[in-house]
Parts: C-alpha cells; sequence; structure tokens
C-alpha cells in the first residue's frame, strides 16, 4: 500500500514520514548538511509542496477530531447505559429480595420450577405445609409420596390434572382442591386449595410454572359443620311441618268430633223425643181400630133392629153422611198409622246414624248405614216445583259385616251423597222445565253398589251422572278448607275429614274417578278394625 494512502488514514503517521523525510534531507547521522542553493522556482515548488501537505494534516487532524469526540460520546452514551442497566439491576435485585421477604413470610406454600417441574424457588410455608426439600426431584414425586388425593379423597390425583402441570402446559387454574392422605410433615390429613399459572421469558416462551397452596382443612370443616347444620335444620323444620300439619289435622278432628258429637247427641235427642209420642200414636191406632170396628158393627147393629129412627136423628145421620163416615174413618186410621211408621222409620234411621248408644267401634251392616243415609236424605231427593226427583239405584252384593267406627263412616256416606245431590242440582233445574227435543238432559241418577273384593276387604261405589270435575279441582278435592261452593254455603272440611276417616283411621282408601259419563267415589274398607293403628279407639 502506498505511503501516501496510508497516511491519510492515519494523520499520526502521516505527520511521523513528515517529519521524517524533511529531516533526512537536511540530516545525515546527526550532521547538519548545507542546503544546496536552488532556484526560485524550485524553492516556490518545495514550499507549495509543503503547504499541501500541511492543509492535508490539518485536514487530517480536523477528522481525528472529529472522530474523537463522536467516539467519545459515544463512550459517554454507553457508560451512561452501563450506569443505568447497574442501577436497574441494583432495584431488580432490591425488589427480589423484597419478593423473597414476602413470600419467606407468606402463610401460603409457594413454588416455583422451571418447565421440566424441577423447584427453583421454595418458601418456607411449603417446606412447613407440604414437606418440600428445595433439592428435591419435582412434585411428581411429592404426589406419589404424600398421598395426594382428589376431593373424594379416594382417587390419587393424576399429574396431567395437576395444577403446576397444567400451568406448565400455559393453563391457569384457580381454587382447586386437594386431599393430603398422608402427609410428610403433619401428622394428620388436611386439605389443600391450589392456584397455578404459566412464567413467560420476554419472548413470550414458557420457562416454569409458580403454584401457591393454601391450607383449606378449617374451611373443609367449616363447610362440613354447616351442611350439617343445614340437614340439621332441614330435618327439625321438615319435623316442625310434620307436627304442624297433625297438629292442623287434629284441630280438625277436634272441631269435627265435638261438631260431630253435637250434632250426634242432638239427633239422639230429637230421635227419643220424637220416640215417645210416636210409640204412643203407633200403640194406641191399634186399639183406636178395634174401637172403631165394634162402634161400626154396633151402629149396624142398631140399624138392623130399628130400621126406623126418631126424626132428630136421621137429621144428624143426614148432616154427617154417617155412611161416608163410616167408610172412610177407618182408612183415616190407617193413614195415621203408615204415617206414624214413616216417622218411627225415620227416628230408628236418626238414632243409627248418630250411633250415640253404641260402642265406638262395632260390627255394623254397611247396607243399613247407606240406607239410614238415603232415609236421612230423603228430603232433597225429593222432587220440588223448581228441580226434578234424583233417582237412588241400589246395587247391593252380599257382604259380611264391617268392624268400623260406625258414626264416623255414615258420616263420609253423608258427605258424598250431599255432594252429589248438589252437582246434580242444575240438571235437576233443567229436567224440571223441560227442553227442547234437540237437548237431551239427563234424568238424575245416583248409583250405590257394593261389592266383596277379597275376603277380607269391601268396596262401597257412590256414582253420579252430573258433570265432570276438573282436574284442578279434582287434585285438590280432599285438601282441608277447599271447597268450590258458595262462600257461606258449606265449609270446605266434609271431604278432608271424609279422607282421614276412611285413610287414616281405618287403613281403608277413598278414590275420585271423574269422566264424561259423571262423577265416582270408591271407598275401600278393611272388614277387621286394626286395633294396632288405634290403639286408643275402644273395641
Amino acid at each position: 500500500m502506498p505511503k501516501s494512502h496510508c497516511s491519510r488514514l492515519n494523520p499520526i503517521a502521516y505527520l511521523f514520514d513528515f517529519v521524517r523525510d524533511l529531516s533526512g534531507r537536511y540530516l545525515s547521522e546527526g550532521v547538519l548538511v548545507p542546503l544546496p542553493m536552488k532556484d526560485a522556482d524550485q524553492l516556490q515548488a518545495e514550499v507549495n509542496q509543503l503547504n499541501a501537505k500541511v492543509a492535508t494534516l490539518e485536514e487530517l487532524l480536523t477528522v481525528y477530531e472529529q472522530s474523537a469526540v463522536a467516539q467519545t460520546e459515544r463512550l459517554q452514551t454507553a457508560m451512561q447505559s452501563l450506569r443505568d442497566r447497574a442501577n436497574r439491576l441494583e432495584h431488580a435485585e432490591a425488589t427480589l429480595q423484597t419478593l423473597q421477604s414476602i413470600l419467606d413470610s407468606m402463610g401460603e406454600a409457594v413454588v416455583v420450577v422451571d418447565s421440566h417441574g424441577q423447584p427453583l424457588f421454595v418458601n418456607p410455608a411449603a417446606m412447613k405445609i407440604l414437606g418440600l426439600d428445595p433439592a428435591a426431584p419435582n412434585l411428581k414425586d411429592w404426589l406419589e409420596t404424600c398421598n395426594v388425593c382428589l376431593p373424594d379423597q379416594v382417587t390419587p390425583y393424576p399429574w396431567a390434572e395437576f395444577p403446576l402441570n397444567q400451568a406448565l402446559s400455559g393453563h391457569t387454574v384457580d381454587s382447586v382442591e386437594m386431599f393430603i392422605g398422608l402427609p410428610k410433615a403433619a401428622t394428620t390429613a388436611f386439605w389443600l386449595s391450589a392456584n397455578a399459572g404459566p412464567l413467560y421469558d420476554p419472548d413470550g416462551e414458557i420457562f416454569g410454572g409458580v403454584v401457591a397452596f393454601r391450607d383449606a382443612t378449617q374451611r373443609k370443616r367449616n363447610e362440613a359443620a354447616l351442611r350439617q347444620s343445614k340437614e340439621a335444620f332441614k330435618s327439625q323444620a321438615q319435623q316442625l311441618e310434620t307436627a304442624l300439619s297433625e297438629l292442623r289435622q287434629a284441630q280438625t278432628r277436634l272441631v269435627q268430633s265435638e261438631k260431630m258429637a253435637g250434632l250426634e247427641q242432638l239427633v239422639a235427642g230429637i230421635a227419643h223425643e220424637v220416640n215417645n209420642p210416636v210409640n204412643f200414636i203407633l200403640g194406641n191406632i191399634s186399639h183406636a181400630h178395634h174401637y172403631l170396628q165394634d162402634i161400626l158393627d154396633l151402629l149396624l147393629l142398631y140399624q138392623q133392629h130399628f130400621p126406623q129412627v126418631p126424626k132428630p136423628i136421621e137429621t144428624q145421620i143426614r148432616e154427617i153422611d154417617l155412611p161416608y163416615l163410616t167408610a172412610d174413618f177407618p182408612k183415616l186410621l190407617q193413614s195415621m198409622e203408615s204415617g206414624a211408621n214413616r216417622i218411627n222409620q225415620i227416628v230408628q234411621s236418626l238414632r243409627n246414624f248418630s250411633r250415640l248408644d253404641e260402642a265406638t267401634v262395632k260390627t255394623v251392616d254397611v247396607h243399613e248405614g247407606l240406607d239410614n243415609t238415603v232415609m236421612i236424605l230423603s228430603n232433597r231427593l225429593q222432587a220440588s216445583r223448581s228441580s226434578a226427583a234424583i233417582q237412588v239405584i241400589r246395587e247391593y252384593q252380599q257382604l259380611p259385616k264391617v268392624a268400623c267406627l260406625a258414626g264416623q263412616i255414615n258420616q263420609v256416606f253423608l258427605h258424598i251423597l250431599d255432594n252429589a245431590i248438589d252437582a246434580l242440582t242444575p240438571q235437576r233445574a233443567l229436567q224440571a222445565v223441560g227442553q227442547d227435543a234437540a237437548d237431551v238432559v239427563l234424568s238424575p241418577i245416583i248409583w250405590i253398589r257394593t261389592a266383596l273384593l277379597v275376603p277380607e276387604r269391601v268396596r262401597i261405589e257412590i256414582a253420579n251422572n252430573g258433570p265432570p270435575i276438573p282436574d284442578q279441582v279434582r287434585n285438590r278435592i280432599f285438601d282441608p278448607f277447599f271447597t268450590t261452593k258458595p262462600v257461606g254455603k258449606g265449609t270446605g272440611m266434609g271431604m278432608s275429614i271424609s279422607y282421614q276417616v276412611v285413610v287414616e283411621q281405618h287403613q281403608g282408601s277413598l278414590e275420585c274417578i271423574s269422566d264424561v259419563q259423571g262423577v265416582t267415589f270408591l271407598i275401600e274398607l278393611p272388614v277387621e278394625f286394626s286395633e294396632a293403628a288405634h290403639p286408643s279407639v275402644s273395641l
């Protein structure tokens, strides 16, 4: 490479070359050599050459100074960057120490691992709670060592679902519960709640994960205690509800019993008071028949022996129409006797219906109870100017006598038949006024059927051809105080009490069936009364 080119690249080297050339020309081995004489043109050329070199040297010095300033600025910038980085590192180190102090003082167990699950940081709480050693291979071995289980406390926790492994896969998990069956550092089993998440490097790549464990044993105990308290409270509430229901039913039965007791006493008292004069009338009518016959025979005898009577007697005979009187008076006595017998039957039905003079439980004829109930309701079954008569068809089969609370069973018959009559009221009114040929109105009918289902159970069926009962009403027909009757008519207790009497007191069944053909109530009663179900009832 030429010397001039090298000099332009390095101004210092160029200056040294210039001085060396100059000294070589005027010095020789330390001896001053006299300059040869030159002409003016030659000297001017050398001066010009020397000036050019000086100018070049100044230019190179200027470039060098600029390069030195730029390099100095770069050095200063680099030094400032190094100082800033040192400050950041110092701050990061202080922050790291503070963070480590916080993690060390935390009650939660914190574990940081690399991408292979190797622990990078384990705080003291993790060593104490989990029994982890910072030099432990990984948490996968800890799962097996400490018998970590799923919340069912039996199934080993699979590593694929473990929160830390989920974190290494890029997932964040919160409040995952696990049961430690055989802890290494504790004497009893306990519960843990874990939160985990991945750790990312500046390039966004996962280089590890962090998991925090919290002791959830006390919370689980509190939850278990709360569940037990809720179950106990629920059980107590159910018992109270059952007790309240039983109390309401007992109150209903008590009110009905008081009402029925008063009604039975009233019916029995009326029957007793009416029975005496009726028996007196019946007892004297037979004698009156004999007396009348004797008198008529005597009159006939007088007419045979004294055909000619005085004028006043003949006049009196014509006034009283003696032939008609002698013919009609026996008929009058017979009508009176028939009426008295009818009254006697009604009184007997009232006495049988009330059952006041009988034991609480007695073996009775079901058909007799049904007939007595129909007899009591006979005035409602008869025709009037505004309603047609209701026909009662009895289809009885041979039944054994049934041990039951006769008075209450008769009340069941009365409630069902009374409701059947109410249901047929609109039909009776249409039948009474008559309809066009296009409108067919069925005659109101009540069927009473009985059957022996098995040797120890009888069935009573009371049906009518009235309108069907809607489902929303039929589903509530046995509820207390439920009624479809207007305000002031009925109490809504009849069917509810009937259900209690048949089902609860007699261990039978009461069912309502409704369709387009009418409404049917099916009653099933055991032949023998269950004394075990009602030990307080006297037999």
